[in-house]
């Protein structure tokens, strides 16, 4: 949700999104909450403006649907791929 709007983000290493977060550079994510005040006291502001500006531009792919098009046109795929193979 915070993405959508175009900020960056804390997330847990260990959730679904941490992957994106961390490749899209749109946030960070720690281990435990108990990792957070050494993280942000390390962050420098142009660390932050990464993020923000990165959270940014994923923010008009989210909000735009360009993420579920994409699963939508990865799901048509499989399934066309799957039927191809099942008729042969």
């Amino acid at each position: 949700m915070y993405i959508a709007i175009g900020l960056p983000v804390i997330v847990w290493k260990g959730s679904g999104l941490a992957d994106f977060v961390l490749n899209h550079q749109v946030g960070i994510a720690v281990d435990s909450i108990l990792d957070l005040p050494l993280k942000l006291q390390s962050m420098t502001i142009d660390n932050y403006e990464l993020y923000r500006t990165n959270a940014q531009a994923e923010s008009k792919k989210i909000i735009h649907g360009f993420y579920f098009i994409e699963a939508l046109r990865r799901a048509e795929k499989y399934i066309v791929l799957s039927t191809s193979k099942i008729n042969q």
